[in-house]
């Protein structure tokens, strides 16, 4: 598409009755590109009449718009009637809001992420006149709940019979600040708030973009925001009056953005926080984004990590921050960051020109530079208020026009504001409050963390909340995370402060609202239930939790930093251990190739004498486990190797048979040899030590941490005889599981240590005492078949 030239879009600036119920049509009237693809779309458009738009131009825009208000002309909607639209993501609700606006009717556009029976009570609240809804994942629960009552209507049918355009005068003429929109807030706090926005009100600071936006001979947007916002209307809205190429997508926070910009290449990315985060945590290479030039994000700030992580990506790009909310009617603070000059903590920047804001305290005195209390804006933007609420209106509504956005920060001596946290999630510690969107940008500053979310859980019957920080799952050193997480908690809050980290499990998610924000009050109601579930072994929510320590409703906390301590020993330890026995001169002519196949079946027998009682090792440790907790942990291990772990694996055991009956090998013989017989002596010794960490050592340094790279060697040996992976699938399978399983273990014996430190010596003593006897098993198996074995290893 041809963008708009200088002279129309100077036209369409200097029209004061231009606004957010006319734009379309205002920009119709004027000599402009109506074939060439204004819109590409993620996700195909199906109009009632079963017309399809896999692309949109200006006229495919304005047929599109006009056979979807026939339709709701048909319907019975008129002029000042208010039609909640809970559609699709993607462009459907911006088309059924300009039909709608078309007709003089009030659309009240809603995420199709907010839960139906949130959704109907959001309805019956504000008593709409009507709800439509179409095809998507929520709908068929929305019509279930629906079922019989009046005014709620689908709109996914394909009536060719349907007129193309409504009857009548249309489109409606505006010429006045009427109310042309409703949107819902983002629902943290409970059932989601209707804002209004007026068609001169909302207009306002976007009219300047018509002069002020273009910034290259060729633009094109990427539209990652949630259409169903203002914020998306607002930018599709800045589409069509510039004439810019724009691809607008249907899964904001997927895998798949970063592809969906290198196939697209645009100039401009607008998005919220969540899709940056989601973009920032899929790592993409340095440049993998050439073509950005300007990241635009509005509602929270975005995080600094996350912002870096892009202008890496986008290394030519800048990355506008816009800090606002539906009620302010557009982002009004701003701060820019390049790369190489990242705007730091969680300083919002300064009001845009037309705006002024200030800090007031509970009383509604203005507070100098420096001192914590509410932030109040002042702008032509902000809305007319909540409908139906005239009382939250007024409570929001300061003397001088200034607005209470529900957030708490101050004015720092650069004239900058800083967002601390929305006052709602602000934590009432014991020692004064905490903000919780300062700790999240802490951590995430000083821990190598995707993401966090922190909250403030109350401390029944006290009045005090304590700090709990939950992490995202993470790889294999998600236990190390959660203790470096820690230290940063230790570290940043007021002395006494509990605090508890927690890492979620691979398949829990956060609850979030209908924009993608988590809902921090029902992650602090149902934290104590999470946490009882967990204890009881219960890993559905919860992964690993550290620090909660409970006794008689009295809290004690571990030491973070202790416990990381004796992690990154056992870590050490593992390492000198695994490096010891893969210095035994069969593993060194393993990886050389030069073990032979005799030998490696020989090993094959003596290994299937000593693997044959493992989880009889493993239930003689989990007998002298102090509780259930432990023993649950460790259930995951023993149910892989009997098969009931509730997949379609093989069983080990039966793994490990067919690889012997495939080499022709059979456990009858040879018999075990004493070295042989000493490694499974040693370990039941060690498992069914009355001391839990004795077992526990033996199986982790002694034997599941070792598996790795001890199978990897052996898989090297036998590939130098040509054997096929499938043959001896067996080791593939444990290199790549059982360091999952080391983890668990170690994870037991960190608290072990935390709570009684001279266990650690314990530890260490147990891990050698099994890689010794480890040890001498490869050398009975050298002996046997190798007897030169040490000239052999000479010559490596």
């Amino acid at each position: 598409m041809n963008p708009h030239s200088q002279a129309v879009r100077e036209a369409l600036y200097a029209d004061s009755a231009l606004g957010i119920g006319n734009f379309l049509f205002k920009v119709l009237e004027q000599d402009v590109d109506r074939e060439g693809v204004l819109f590409s779309l993620e996700q195909p458009f199906a109009t009632p009449r079963g017309t399809c738009f896999e692309q949109l131009s200006l006229t495919d825009l304005y047929r599109a718009v006009a056979e979807l208000a026939a339709w709701y002309q048909q319907l019975g909607v008129r002029a000042g009637e208010i039609v909640l639209t809970y559609t699709g993501e993607g462009i459907s609700q911006f088309l059924h809001f300009l039909a709608l606006t078309s007709l003089g009717a009030i659309p009240a556009p809603v995420n199709c992420n907010m839960r139906p029976d949130i959704v109907l009570l959001y309805h019956r609240k504000y008593r709409f006149d009507w709800l439509v809804y179409d095809r998507h994942a929520q709908s068929a629960e929305l019509a279930r709940l629906a079922a019989g009552q009046r005014g709620i209507h689908a709109c996914d049918g394909a009536d060719p019979s349907l007129p193309a355009q409504p009857e009548g005068d249309w489109p409606m003429q505006y010429r006045h600040d009427v109310t042309v929109m409703i949107c819902h807030s983002s629902g943290t706090t409970g059932v989601p708030k209707a804002v209004l926005f007026g068609h001169q009100q909302f207009f306002h600071g976007k009219r300047e973009r018509l002069l002020q936006f273009w910034q290259a001979d060729r633009e094109r947007m990427l539209s990652a925001l949630p259409h169903s916002h203002s914020a998306g209307v607002s930018y599709l809205m800045t589409a069509v009056l510039l004439g810019m190429p724009t691809r607008v997508l249907t899964h904001l926070t997927s895998p798949a953005l970063a592809d969906e910009i290198a196939a697209f290449e645009p100039s401009v990315m607008a998005g919220f926080s969540q899709s940056y985060a989601a973009l920032a945590e899929a790592h993409p290479r340095d440049n993998a984004f050439p073509s950005l030039r300007r990241f635009f994000n509005t509602g929270d700030t975005a995080h600094e990590t996350h912002i870096r992580a892009l202008l890496e990506a986008a290394p030519e790009a800048a990355f506008h921050d816009g800090f606002g909310a539906s009620e302010l009617g557009m982002a009004l603070f701003s701060k820019v960051s390049r790369r190489g000059r990242i705007a730091t903590g969680r300083c919002v920047g300064r009001p845009v020109p037309f705006a002024r804001a200030r800090i007031e305290d509970d009383l509604g005195r203005v507070l100098p530079q420096g001192e914590i209390g509410y932030i109040a804006v002042q702008s032509p933007t902000i809305t007319a208020g909540y409908f139906l609420d005239d009382s939250l209106t007024a409570r929001c509504r300061r003397p001088e026009g200034y607005w209470l956005t529900g957030d708490v920060g101050y004015l720092d001596t650069d004239g900058a504001f800083v967002h601390l946290d929305r006052a709602v999630d602000v934590i009432h510690s014991a020692r004064g409050p905490v903000y919780t969107l300062q700790l999240e940008e802490t951590v995430l500053r000083q821990c190598q963390v995707d993401d966090i979310t922190v909250v403030g859980v109350p401390l029944s019957p006290r009045r005090c909340e304590m700090v709990v920080a939950l992490l995202r799952p993470t790889a294999a050193r998600a236990v190390v995370l959660c203790h470096e997480v820690a230290a940063v908690l230790a570290a940043s809050l007021p002395a006494d402060v509990p605090y508890t980290v927690v890492n979620l499990s691979a398949d829990a998610e956060l609850p979030t609202g209908a924009t993608g924000k988590a809902l921090k009050r029902v992650i602090r109601d149902r934290f104590w239930q999470d946490l009882n579930q967990y204890r009881r072994g219960d890993r559905d929510t919860y992964q690993y939790v550290l620090q909660v320590r409970s006794d008689s409703d009295t809290l004690t906390l571990k030491r973070p930093m202790q416990m990381l301590e004796a992690k990154k020993t056992l870590e050490a330890e593992k390492a000198k251990l695994i490096a010891k026995l893969q210095s035994h001169p069969f593993l060194t002519r393993c990886r050389a190739g030069q073990a032979s196949l005799d030998e490696l079946k020989y090993f094959l027998v003596q290994q299937g004498h000593y693997s044959g009682y493992f989880t009889r090792y493993l239930c003689a440790m989990m007998a002298n486990l102090p509780s259930n907790v432990e023993v649950f942990e460790l259930a995951e291990n023993l149910f892989e190797e009997l098969g009931f772990a509730g997949s379609d694996e093989t069983p080990h055991y039966l793994l490990y048979r067919k690889m012997l009956t495939d080499f022709g090998l059979s456990l009858e013989s040879p018999a075990p040899n004493p070295a042989t017989l000493g490694l499974i002596d040693a370990m039941f010794a060690h498992c069914r030590d009355p001391q839990p960490s004795v077992g526990l050592a033996a199986l982790c340094l002694g034997a599941e941490a070792l598996v790795p790279a001890m199978y990897a060697d052996i898989i090297a040996g036998f590939e130098a005889h040509g054997v096929e992976a499938e043959t001896i699938r067996f080791f593939h399978l444990h290199v790549q599981c059982d360091d999952g399983h080391a983890e668990t273990i170690e994870n037991i014996l960190v608290e072990m240590v935390e709570k009684d430190s001279s266990q650690l010596e314990v530890i260490i003593a147990a891990g050698h005492a099994l890689v010794d006897a480890r040890r001498d098993f490869f050398t009975a198996v050298e002996q046997a078949y190798s007897p030169s074995a040490e000239q052999a290893v000479a010559s490596v």
